[in-house]
């Protein structure tokens, strides 16, 4: 709602202090709402010429496209093009004939703007003049159709009072006929309901006689999938039976074969222990508890074993008891097949532990060098003591000490077994074995 060519102290308009100051937005901004762009201040300076004079190029330009007077003069006589300088002054020297051209473009546009005019008057007259004449067309087509549909309408009231007589006689005729149709439809829907109840009491019977026939059926597939059900876990639990037997079988020829080994452990720790030194009695000891450990571990899995075949033999029979129950009692049964799996699945965990037992007693009976006969004579007594051990000469014994081991680089005692051997002994730490190359030359007397 302000002024917008409202002057300042100095006499300056918004207007002009945009212009003067370059900011040709705020021109084009303050034109749009309506600022007089030709306003002067009290000197005559308009705005087009203090952008001149500031050499504010695209504001002059603007000024200039939308009309501005370029040769509006101060008090002083001065134009925009006498202040001006540079590409102003360019601009301003040529928008008189820029303008001249323009104008003269605006009236070519405008007389033929006013050519089209006319022609669009001319045609809307012929237009007029046209519809007008239509219109009679269309009164007279109007009078002429009225004039057609009173004799239409004449003839329809005459036919339809002959209309209304024929249909008076036919309403009667087709009152008998209907009266007669009724009489015949009354007896036939009576007949047809006589046929529907008699055909509905033979379908009742069907469908009772299919429902029997099905039922029948029915229960016949469900007993004979009741027998095969039972045939089948008959199959089964035989099948189970059978191979709770076999694993038995093949349990006890474990057992058998752990308890071979644990004899010929124990045999070869007996042996060991009879031949060995006072000096090795400590390592003696040791294997010994090992192999005492592994027997007592075999012993367990044994009776594990026998306790685990009498479960499956117990378990065998109440298979073979439960082929003779009644079909409510499958679902004991499946309890049952549970059960045998989660006994086979212990047993077989049993085994392992007994495999890996047998397999532990037969790696520390490995460990154990079975004794061979010497090549030389045996020593004498006299040549031993307890101090010194064997004789360092003559190839009939080693003494044992400790020293870094080939594969573990530990500082174990060597435990030796029969002198005689072709192993002089074994690291305590990593069971290394010293071959009786090295006792010979740890043996060989000094040059």
């Amino acid at each position: 709602g302000a002024d917008k060519n409202a002057p300042n102290q100095d006499g300056y308009t918004p207007l002009s202090i945009a212009a003067s100051n370059g900011h040709v937005k705020v021109v084009r901004f303050l034109m749009v709402k309506g600022a007089d762009q030709n306003a002067p201040n009290q000197d005559g300076v308009t705005p087009l010429l203090v952008a001149a004079a500031n050499g504010h190029l695209p504001v002059v330009r603007f000024l200039v496209e939308k009309g501005a007077d370029i040769t509006a003069k101060t008090n002083t006589g001065q134009t925009a093009l006498d202040v001006a300088k540079g590409a102003v002054a360019t601009l301003l020297r040529e928008a008189p004939a820029k303008r001249a051209a323009a104008d003269k473009a605006a009236a070519r546009l405008l007389y033929e703007d006013s050519i089209k005019e006319e022609k669009r008057l001319m045609e809307e007259r012929a237009a007029r003049q046209r519809g007008i004449q239509e219109a009679e067309v269309r009164a007279m087509q109007v009078e002429a159709l009225n004039k057609v549909q009173e004799e239409r309408a004449r003839q329809e009231e005459e036919g339809r009072v002959r209309q209304e007589q024929e249909n008076v006689e036919w309403a009667e005729t087709l009152r008998k006929q209907k009266e007669e149709a009724e009489k015949i439809l009354t007896e036939k829907k009576a007949e047809e309901a006589r046929k529907a109840d008699k055909a509905k009491e033979e379908r009742l019977q069907r469908e009772k006689a299919k429902k029997d026939a099905d039922k029948k059926n029915k229960e016949d597939e469900k007993a004979r999938k009741a027998a095969e059900k039972l045939a089948a876990e008959d199959v089964k639990l035989a099948a189970a039976a059978d191979r709770a037997r076999q694993r038995a079988l093949e349990e006890q020829a474990e057992q058998q074969r752990a308890e071979k080994a644990a004899a010929a452990s124990n045999a070869a720790v007996e042996k060991f222990a009879a031949e060995k030194p006072a000096r090795d009695q400590a390592a003696a000891v040791k294997v010994a508890a090992e192999q005492a450990a592994a027997e007592q571990a075999a012993v367990q899995q044994a009776a594990a074993v026998e306790k685990a075949a009498a479960n499956k033999a117990n378990q065998a029979k109440k298979a073979e008891a439960k082929i003779a129950q009644k079909k409510a009692e499958e679902e004991d049964a499946s309890q049952i097949k549970a059960a045998e799996e989660a006994s086979l699945k212990k047993r077989d965990q049993k085994a392992a532990e007994s495999a890996a037992a047998a397999e532990r007693a037969a790696a520390a009976h490995q460990r154990l060098p079975a004794p061979i006969l010497a090549p030389t004579a045996p020593p004498h007594p006299s040549n031993l003591s307890p101090a010194s051990g064997p004789p360092a000469a003559g190839g009939v014994g080693v003494k044992c000490e400790p020293r870094a081991c080939a594969i573990c680089g530990c500082q174990g005692l060597l435990v030796s077994p029969d002198p005689g051997s072709p192993e002089i002994g074994r690291c305590e730490s990593c069971s290394e074995v010293v071959r009786a190359s090295e006792r010979d030359a740890r043996n060989a007397p000094p040059a």
